[in-house]
């Protein structure tokens, strides 16, 4: 499917792609987030229409958005914003009154990228493109700190409504068109009687870490999509959906029984088979009893933990690295 202006926020593109707003409306209700896929919800909030009000005055598309909304104006004026709208207004002039505002909201508009995380489809629609850098506008009742209930306390407005997430979507899908990775700028305007004016810039360790989780859950959210929990078989189910969610789990419990299979003598003296050894028992009845015959076999054990230990901790390593080496290219 080719993406364009017209068709982006389709039902058809919204079941071939994730963007950053469908990933957060999977964390917060993965039902909703179904619904609106489907088209069976349809968001109109205040909020909602403001954003894209704002987003219509810098296209130069803002005709087309009136006439598509007329219930945003009043009925007796055409073309006079009701009142709850008419901040937007003046954040518009706030914006066009600071050079430097202005400027970052100046770039190509709504340019349309799309790639891929945790092979998973993205799409993204950039507000304001610049060659060196990613631009995106919002419009803010105002620039406190919300609660957050997943962080049990209060947290930057960008962090509660989570605009790290579409920063670190953004960055990761234009790196993968371009080849290099630029910074992401929040330009906000406040909706307050006297507009206040903030620019955030989130550091590139910060979204790394952001991608990281984004890579966890879009995998299972794009199953939810596909429905595999419904419409799939139980194995297709186990080996899609069931073991990539908990595989690290599985990996953590395996170095675990090692662990426990070499340090734990004790409980496994008293609860072993008479003829049976672990490695454990093995080891420490061997030294006791002070074999000769033993001395190699300890010895070549020993050699085999100590390579297979240390080629595990540099494969982690070297895949760690060229990771984030690929994510800063």
């Amino acid at each position: 499917m080719m993406l364009t202006r017209e068709n982006y926020h389709s039902i058809e593109a919204r079941k071939q792609y994730m963007g950053a707003s469908q990933f957060k409306d999977f964390l917060d209700c993965e039902a909703c987030a179904l619904a609106i896929i489907n088209g069976e919800y349809v968001q109109q909030s205040d909020a909602f229409l403001a954003g894209h009000y704002l987003d219509a005055h810098f296209e130069g598309t803002l005709d087309i958005f009136r006439a598509q909304h007329p219930e945003m104006f009043l009925k007796s004026k055409p073309g006079v914003l009701l009142d709850k709208y008419r901040r937007i207004e003046e954040c518009i002039n706030t914006i066009e009154n600071d050079p430097v505002m202005l400027d970052l909201c100046s770039g190509e508009q709504q340019k349309i990228m799309t790639g891929e995380i945790a092979g998973v489809p993205f799409k993204i629609m950039i507000d304001s493109y610049h060659p060196d850098k990613t631009v995106d506008r919002k419009a803010m009742a105002d620039f406190k700190d919300k609660y957050s209930e997943a962080e049990g306390t209060y947290v930057p407005w960008w962090k509660a409504y989570r605009y790290d997430i579409q920063a670190a979507i953004y960055t990761e899908i234009r790196r993968q068109n371009e080849g290099k990775t630029v910074p992401f700028d929040l330009v906000a305007i406040s909706k307050e009687p006297v507009p206040d004016k903030a620019w955030v810039r989130f550091s590139p360790e910060y979204l790394e870490r952001v991608l990281e989780e984004i890579k966890r859950l879009a995998p299972k959210f794009q199953a939810i999509k596909d429905g595999f929990f419904d419409a799939a078989s139980p194995s297709q189910s186990l080996f899609r959906v069931v073991i990539p969610q908990i595989f690290s789990g599985i990996v953590s419990g395996f170095m675990l029984s090692i662990t426990l299979s070499l340090d734990d003598y004790i409980v496994t003296a008293f609860t072993k088979p008479p003829m049976f050894d672990t490695i454990s028992t093995y080891v420490y009845n061997a030294v006791k009893n002070g074999t000769n015959s033993s001395t190699p076999a300890l010895r070549a054990l020993s050699a085999l933990i100590f390579i297979v230990m240390i080629a595990v901790l540099l494969i982690v390593n070297l895949r760690a690295r060229k990771g984030a080496k690929e994510r800063r290219a």
